[in-house]
């Protein structure tokens, strides 16, 4: 019975233990019309993608519109984000202002055709550079 309880216990626990914060990058369109682009990643970082119109092309890369989310699942390494109809995107860590006027590197975001993230070792941030205007 002590066992029982024990076990219990610690299934609930780990079940509500919270969530860490997702971190990743918000890619938002730099105008009013929504940007089409796709993600190319190296090393062995992994992210998720959250956008509202997914296409997948026939060499099963994917094809996604902003307003997007990209997630760090784990991993590390980078991600090239290219514009590729649309004009210029925004690119911002996620959770930050835009408004704020914070230009520290957690919050600092990148605007261009072309943007590169870095996420190198454990920790929960990511680095962001505009490799093409």
């Amino acid at each position: 019975m002590r066992r029982l309880l024990l076990l219990i216990s610690a299934v609930l626990t780990a079940a509500c233990d919270p969530r860490p914060p997702e971190f990743g990058v918000s890619v938002f369109a730099d105008d009013t019309l929504p940007v089409v682009f796709t993600v190319e990643l190296t090393g062995s970082l992994l992210m998720g993608a959250r956008s509202d119109n997914p296409q997948m092309r026939p060499d099963k890369s994917l094809l996604l519109t902003t307003p997007a989310q990209l997630v760090v699942q784990k991993g590390e390494g980078s991600a090239t984000i290219t514009a590729l109809k649309g004009g210029t995107m925004l690119v911002q860590p996620l959770g930050a202002k835009p408004d704020s006027g914070d230009t520290s590197p957690d919050t600092a975001s990148a605007s261009g055709t072309v943007v590169k993230l870095w996420r190198i070792g454990a920790r929960r941030r990511v680095m962001l550079r505009v490799i093409k205007k």
